[in-house]
C-alpha cells in the first residue's frame, strides 16, 4: 500500500481571500502511480463533503477564525494505505482596501471647503475603525489636518495645490496606503459688491454724482 507524508496546507497564514490549497507527498514502495486517493477537508472540525476531493478550496467557502485542515487516503489503484491528517490552520484577518478616492469639488475656490471622499472595503466584512487620513498642501504634510476628512476654507489659498492619503482600518489590520490620484488646485474666486449707493443724497443739478460701495 502507498503511503503520504509531509502535508501542510498553503497559504501558511491564510486570508479570507485566499484559497487553500492541499499539498502532500506520495510514496508507493511498487512504484505505483497515485489512483483513487480520498482526500476530506475538515471546517472547525465538521467534514466538508462538498470538498471531497478537491486539492484547493476556493475563497468563497472559508471565513475569518475558521479553523480548516484536510486527511488524505493514498491509493496506487490497488490498495488504499494509511490515511493522514494535515496541521490545522487558521483563517487570519483580512486588510481592508480603500478605492475611488475623490476630492470635492473637483475645482475649487478659496471660498470652498475641501472634502475627502472614498469607498472602504474589507473582505470579512468588518466595519471601518482607525483608519488614518493626511492632507497634502504643494507636496508638504498638513499634520494639523491628521485624520480629518475636511479641509475647511480658511487653510487653502488661490494657486494651493492639495492632495491626500488614506490608510484603512478595520480596528485589527491596516491595509496599505493609497493616495488620491487626482491633485486639486485652489482657483481664483470671484470679487462681489456691497453697499452701493450715490452721493451727495439729494443731488441737484449742479451737483456731480459719484458711484460708491464696497
Amino acid at each position: 500500500a502507498p503511503s503520504v507524508s509531509n502535508l501542510e496546507i498553503t497559504p501558511t497564514g491564510p486570508k479570507t481571500a485566499d484559497s487553500l490549497t492541499a499539498n502532500y507527498d506520495y510514496s508507493d514502495p511498487d512504484s505505483d502511480a497515485e489512483s483513487g486517493s480520498e482526500i476530506c477537508w475538515y471546517k472547525n472540525g465538521v467534514l466538508q463533503p462538498a470538498l471531497n476531493d478537491t486539492l484547493i478550496v476556493g475563497s468563497g467557502n472559508t471565513s475569518k477564525g475558521e479553523n480548516w485542515y484536510f486527511t488524505i487516503k493514498p491509493k496506487d489503484g490497488t490498495d488504499f494505505g494509511t490515511v493522514k491528517q494535515s496541521a490545522v490552520t487558521t483563517i487570519v484577518n483580512s486588510p481592508p482596501t480603500a478605492s475611488n478616492l475623490q476630492i470635492s469639488p473637483s475645482s475649487p475656490k478659496t471660498a470652498d471647503s475641501l472634502v475627502a471622499s472614498y469607498d472602504f472595503n474589507d473582505p470579512d466584512g468588518d466595519i471601518e475603525s482607525g483608519t488614518e487620513i493626511i492632507w497634502y498642501k504643494n507636496g508638504v504634510l498638513q499634520g494639523s489636518l491628521n485624520g480629518s476628512t475636511t479641509v475647511a476654507s480658511t487653510y487653502t489659498a488661490k494657486g494651493d495645490e492639495w492632495h491626500f492619503k488614506v490608510k484603512p482600518s478595520d480596528g485589527t489590520d491596516a491595509g496599505n496606503w493609497t493616495s488620491c490620484p487626482v491633485n486639486v488646485t485652489i482657483g481664483n474666486t470671484a470679487p462681489s459688491v456691497s453697499n452701493l449707493e450715490i452721493t451727495p443724497t439729494g443731488p441737484k443739478t449742479a451737483d456731480s454724482l459719484t458711484a460708491n460701495y464696497d
